[in-house]
């Protein structure tokens, strides 16, 4: 069976089966722009691979049928076992599924689901995620308060308690006056983008109160390898021997010698500035982007010229002579750093700092 991976969004590779893929670009979870990559390492955005549609509802095969499970069930078991395929009922109590176990980890990270969110495996049994060893949870933004209930209260029986508490609108058209209200009427694509952005919003407020900004690591550019060179040269000597073809023995014979030495030239420098862009985290050819340069400080340097202040000329206008005198110069250097992003996986890095000539004072 073909193993596929894809990147969420927190840059984690997750990997999964041919079919799983395509139920999960169905349900939404992998968009057109999601990057994927083959067993052979091969990466491209989701909507290049052949036979997946985006944006529709799960629906599960004959071979992994849905269990019969309620969301209001309350559960009887201390841990669920692992298993290969689980399902998650959203805030509707509509199941969604199956998914292996890697992406619902994965969902767990990113705060689509939380501890209280009813999961459920493959053989029917049902609990919340809170009780799957194997899942680990981030700290995720409640829209409402919950009252007061048992520690061993069903989460749909708490959300259906709070949403009596709030007045519908009586027309599809008027606008929502409550959070909750906004939630339910959203798909389960747009709830996700929601716990998202709200995930976002707390990671940048975090790091704006702790008074940290975002440090990224600094890489040094590689040399690039002999091969490349050498490859540079048999191009360039094929096209010499093309010239020389050409003039010795006939237009004919050198033009194509000279066609295929410029082909081979042209070539291998693509390949050299394919490597000297590459991402450091991927290693994909021509993957770096720049995204920010910033100048770290300046300095001016000064240096003497003799400067021309008076020519004396014969009567057919040619310079005899020049009367010089020392003339002081300053120009700027600015220290410059660079960063980058990779095109591919997103990963991103700073260049080493480097002086670039600014101008004359």
């Amino acid at each position: 069976m073909a193993k596929w991976f894809y990147h969420n969004g927190n840059g984690e590779k997750i990997e999964v089966t041919g079919g799983q893929l395509k139920g999960l670009a169905k349900a939404g979870m992998i968009t057109p722009d999601t990057i994927v990559e083959t067993e052979e390492g091969k990466t491209a955005p989701a909507r290049k691979v052949k036979g997946l549609t985006f944006g529709e509802t799960i629906q599960p095969s004959a071979e992994s049928a849905q269990p019969a499970i309620s969301p209001n069930a309350v559960p009887s078991v201390t841990t669920l076992a692992v298993s290969e395929n689980w399902y998650y009922y959203d805030d509707r109590g509509k199941a969604l599924g199956p998914i292996p176990l890697n992406v619902l980890q994965s969902f767990a990270r990113d705060g689509i689901i939380t501890p209280e969110t009813v999961v459920a495996n493959e053989k029917g049994l049902s609990a919340p995620a809170r009780k799957v060893k194997e899942l680990m949870f981030v700290e995720t933004a409640q829209p409402f308060d919950k009252p007061n209930s048992p520690a061993s209260a069903n989460p749909f029986d708490v959300f259906k308690a709070a949403m009596n508490k709030i007045s519908v609108p009586s027309t599809p058209n008027e606008p929502a006056t409550n959070v909750i209200e906004a939630i339910v009427r959203e798909s389960p694509k747009e709830r996700i983008s929601q716990l998202k952005h709200q995930r976002e919003k707390r990671l940048a407020k975090q790091k704006r109160l702790e008074g940290t900004s975002k440090s990224l690591e600094v890489h040094e550019e590689e040399d690039v390898p002999w091969n490349f060179f050498i490859s540079q040269c048999m191009g360039a000597v094929i096209m010499w021997a093309g010239f020389v073809s050409i003039g010795l023995i006939h237009i004919i014979l050198g033009i194509p010698i000279l066609v295929a030495g410029f082909s081979f030239w042209v070539y291998a420098t693509g390949q050299k500035e394919a490597f000297r862009n590459r991402c450091p985290s991927c290693k994909q050819g021509s993957a770096r982007q720049l995204t920010k340069t910033t100048e770290l400080g300046s300095e001016t340097i000064k240096y003497t010229v003799d400067e021309v202040v008076g020519t004396i000329r014969d009567s057919k206008g040619a310079v005899i002579s020049t009367t010089t005198r020392p003339a002081e110069r300053t120009y700027r250097l600015a220290t410059q750093e660079n960063e980058y992003r990779c095109q591919y996986c997103g990963y991103e890095w700073k260049g080493p700092t480097y002086k670039e000539f600014v101008g004359f004072c």
